[in-house]
């Protein structure tokens, strides 16, 4: 004999919820039989949401100054893409040579040139400019 589900599971929702203010949704059949709610998903301000999705930016809206890339070094160039890979100041230091203090140095003078406040800002930065920040120096 299968074990016997408690009460609860065995009642169906609306009518667990009677009385108790929970308003029961009620769901329809389309065609094929499939249970869909009689209401289009709607966003928070109400809006019916597009199903196009055939714009979307070059890059993602993000902190920071893109007009200041010609104004970085090549070095710092260098840390910044780096930093965009997500590497800590070790793995910068050692792929590029120098010590912590001068990435450190780096990030420092890359991140007031950029307007950025904080490592996460430049990192996210560095994502959407890559393929500035790589090209040709200006």
């Amino acid at each position: 004999m299968p074990p016997r589900l408690p009460p609860s599971a065995e009642t169906p929702i609306t009518q667990r919820n009677e009385g108790k203010g929970i308003p029961a949704k009620r769901a329809e059949s389309d065609k094929r039989g499939v249970s869909v709610l009689p209401y289009p998903a709607r966003d928070n301000r109400g809006i019916t949401p597009a199903r196009d999705f055939s714009f979307t930016p070059d890059t993602p809206p993000t902190r920071g100054d893109p007009q200041a890339i010609p104004s970085l070094t090549p070095r710092e160039r260098q840390v910044l893409v780096l930093l965009g890979y997500a590497a800590d100041n070790r793995e910068i230091s050692h792929r590029l040579g120098i010590a912590e203090r001068t990435v450190k140095a780096h990030l420092t003078n890359l991140m007031t040139k950029i307007k950025v406040t904080t490592r996460t800002e430049a990192a996210l930065y560095a994502y959407a400019h890559h393929r500035r920040i790589a090209g040709p120096a200006a």
